[in-house]
Parts: C-alpha cells; structure tokens; sequence
C-alpha cells in the first residue's frame, strides 16, 4: 500500500503562503501616516505662532464653553 508524502503538499503551501506576503509597495499606510505626522510636527508651533493670542483665546473658549 502507498503512503501519499504530505511533506511535497506542505512546502508547496509554505512557498505560496511566502508569495503571497509578497509587497509591491515596500510601506504600509501606518508607515505613511508616522512619516506624515513626524515630518509636520514641528510646524505646529511655528502656525501657532503666526496666529494672533486673541483669536486663540476665542477659540479656546469657544471649546471650552
């Protein structure tokens, strides 16, 4: 009696699992967005800088009220 080898059907499923795993794009969109927010992060306080303090006090209590 023959004993089918299931070692062959397994690595075959491990070579297309790999494939599968396979990215064109080399960074995902949580990648894009950490770079996004790194690289913007220092120009906050150069916006609010430019922002004149009653407007910000308005818009504060606006929030807050």
């Amino acid at each position: 009696m023959l004993v089918p080898d299931f070692s062959t059907t397994g690595d075959l499923y491990s070579l297309v699992h790999n494939i599968d795993d396979i990215r064109i794009i080399l960074v995902g969109a949580v990648d894009l967005y950490a770079i996004v927010i790194a690289a913007l992060l220092p120009s906050i306080p150069v916006v609010i800088a430019t922002i004149p303090l009653g407007t910000l006090m308005q818009a504060a209590t606006r929030l807050l009220f």
